[in-house]
């Protein structure tokens, strides 16, 4: 492995606070460049508090999760079991999904208005011109915990997690902000996040959707630019090759995807090292293609 100055190294999406930590030892620190995600209500303070602790390396990231969105109403007041029932049941399995929504209820919070935590985010966007949103996006696989902690059979319907995914990227366009974005198994309704919101300053993050779909997405938003991590997209190295193949040079992201920071480093150089040899480049080269990449995209 080349030796790497951490001084040129880009994570452009990883999840520090969810180790409960709000600090960076010195070496991931020197990053180029650190961007820290927010996912839900609880994290968007130590985002902002770690981003005010390394001001030059952590770039803050507002927005909320998929994960989450079963929670979040756009009426003010709703009725709580009416509000879970009309985005967590679709028709299907109706007896057996209805019989968890019931026994989950009670655990499960009043429907939180999603305009007041769009308001909040519009506040630390106004207030921070380095801060940008995500992590925002659409999950077709995840399925809410039951009240036991194993998985039911609910999931968040995709038009509901498009709503929420599209008013947190338009309030991205309104500031000029980038967006990272999330999607599993859900390519066509990320494209339609993309189409509904007019706006392309999006990296589609961990870019798991495959050489086509870039293909297909370099062709027809060609603002777009696709983030790969080891920790994600090298479960399928041949997925992974194909994919970095495909993405122009002036497009490609690097990144972690992981809570613990003193693995941002060394999970950054394994993807470089990738990248190179598939662009058939030196990885400092790589690394100085994506440090610019990521200072345009920002």
């Amino acid at each position: 492995m080349e030796s790497l100055d951490v001084g040129v190294l880009v994570d452009t999406h990883c999840h520090p606070t969810d180790s409960g930590s709000v600090a960076l030892s010195e070496e991931t620190a020197a990053m180029h460049a650190v961007c820290a995600m927010s996912t839900h209500a609880q994290d968007q303070r130590m985002v902002e508090e770690l981003h005010t602790a390394h001001p030059s390396t952590v770039i803050p990231y507002y927005g909320y999760h998929p994960w989450w969105s079963h929670m979040y109403s756009f009426s003010d007041g709703a009725d709580k079991r009416e509000h879970y029932a009309s985005v967590l049941l679709d028709g299907k399995k109706e007896d057996v999904k209805r019989q968890q929504l019931e026994e989950l209820l009670p655990s499960l919070p009043s429907p939180i208005p999603f305009q007041r935590l769009l308001d909040d985010v519009e506040r630390r966007l106004l207030h921070n011109p380095r801060a940008q949103v995500g992590e925002v996006g659409i999950d077709k696989v995840f399925r809410v915990k039951g009240a036991n902690g194993t998985l039911s059979l609910l999931q968040t319907s995709v038009e509901h997690q498009k709503r929420v995914a599209v008013a947190q990227v338009r309030l991205a366009k309104k500031f000029g902000r980038a967006v990272s974005m999330h999607s599993v198994s859900a390519t066509q309704a990320c494209m339609d996040v993309i189409r509904d919101s007019e706006y392309q300053k999006i990296a589609l993050h961990s870019c798991g959707i495959g050489h086509n779909a870039i293909t297909y997405c370099v062709n027809n938003f060609p603002d777009v630019h696709y983030g790969f991590s080891v920790a994600i997209n090298a479960r399928s190295l041949q997925t992974l090759h194909e994919s970095i193949a495909v993405t122009p040079s002036n497009r490609i992201l690097s990144e972690s995807d992981l809570p613990r920071e003193k693995e941002y480093r060394g999970s950054i150089n394994n993807c470089l090292e990738i990248m190179a040899s598939v662009k058939q480049c030196t990885v400092q080269e790589m690394a100085q293609t994506i440090q610019t990449n990521f200072d345009k995209f920002i």
